[in-house]
């Protein structure tokens, strides 16, 4: 007699996660029953999510990025997660970074000379050094805790050659800094008080060409990325933060794009001009813009 029997891990669900399962309003939400059936749990599955996407972006992702990825020597220092292309390991950080370099490739070829404001591990910094031979200097201003690890890092992976471009500031010193052909912020601005903002935003003013700016479109409610308000509240509320204070939905499309006009005024410098804008990969609600000196305007 043919066999159309229950295998052992069903006979299991059954009598466990499925014995008591009701169609609620929320049955479909995360962490219940049917998960089991038409979808994936992704509290339990965070890294399988995590790696889909990171593969789905290289996928994707046009010649000129993974020519930019490949010049990226030792990117993979630290083991961080990955997946696999061509033998080519690709992880979060320098993914993003690649597309960085990507929008920024239609004037870097001109640049000579670089300001970022708060480059974190340096990531930004190792990506256009392997892709931008004619880079003379990278001048990196943080706070000194930040600093510290962004020295150790870039001397870890860079060779003697493109270290000895990188010129380490400390932020109490950042009124000392002359010009420059292209000042960077990338995701620090949302960090920093708005008047600390805009003393860096008028030293962009005085001694840039250009200024290219990547930060969040707006706040968002913590319980829209799966997580609860703090038990007890910080000695600092996040919400008084960079220029962009309007609570979206960040996986919202519609609210994303209302968004950008604000975000493209907020950090315009004075006397600049809008000259380039994009959507980013793979975060949506992270935005990029390119401005230039409006000479005209002298």
């Amino acid at each position: 007699m043919t066999n159309f029997g229950t295998s052992k891990l069903w006979e299991h669900l059954a009598e466990t996660i499925f014995k008591d399962a009701l169609l609620t309003e929320n049955f479909r939400s995360t962490q219940n029953f049917s998960n089991r059936l038409s979808m994936w749990d992704p509290h339990a599955n965070s890294i399988r999510y995590y790696k889909t996407l990171l593969l789905e972006n290289i996928l994707n992702a046009s010649d000129l990025f993974h020519d930019i990825y490949y010049n990226i020597k030792n990117n993979n220092l630290g083991s961080p997660l990955h997946v696999t292309y061509n033998n080519i390991n690709y992880n979060l950080e320098y993914i993003i970074s690649s597309y960085e370099v990507e929008f920024l490739s239609q004037i870097l070829g001109g640049i000579h000379t670089i300001c970022e404001i708060g480059a974190g591990l340096g990531r930004t910094c190792h990506a256009i050094l392997n892709n931008s031979p004619n880079i003379n200097e990278y001048t990196i201003i943080d706070i000194p805790v930040c600093l510290k690890l962004s020295k150790e890092y870039l001397k870890s992976v860079l060779d003697l050659e493109l270290y000895s471009k990188i010129k380490f500031v400390t932020n109490k010193k950042a009124n000392n800094i002359k010009y420059h052909d292209l000042f960077i912020n990338i995701d620090s601005f949302a960090e920093m008080d708005p008047f600390v903002i805009k003393n860096y935003m008028n030293l962009i003013s005085k001694n840039g060409k250009y200024f290219y700016s990547k930060n969040p479109l707006g706040k968002y409610n913590l319980s829209s990325i799966g997580k609860q308000k703090p038990a007890v509240n910080p000695s600092y509320d996040i919400m008084k933060f960079g220029l962009c204070k309007d609570i979206i939905d960040i996986f919202n499309y519609d609210e994303i794009t209302k968004s950008i006009p604000n975000y493209l005024k907020q950090y315009c410098p004075t006397e600049f001009k809008l000259i380039s804008h994009k959507v980013t990969t793979p975060f949506h609600y992270y935005y990029q813009a390119l401005y230039i000196k409006n000479l005209s305007q002298k």
